[in-house]
């Protein structure tokens, strides 16, 4: 599911942060990490609703229509 060990250990924190119920999260990630997939799969493997606040509709319309929300609905790498 993962393409690196940099994204695999951001949806880890994700993960582990999803567990404990805590405050709100905020995550840093560098250009190119694949920090969509990284929030992604493990937010949508709760089965729970989630919100996603991005900062522009140019931006939402992208996520919606990226490859790794598709991937991620699916389970493929």
């Amino acid at each position: 599911m993962y393409r690196s060990k940099e994204q695999r250990q951001f949806a880890s924190r994700v993960e582990a942060h999803l567990a404990s119920g805590g405050a709100p999260l905020l995550l840093e990630g560098a250009a190119g990490l694949g920090k969509t997939r990284g929030y992604l799969a493990p937010m949508l493997a709760t089965g729970q609703p989630v919100a996603i606040c991005v900062p522009t509709r140019a931006l939402a319309a992208q996520l919606l229509a990226s490859a790794d929300l598709a991937a991620v609905r699916t389970g493929q790498t």
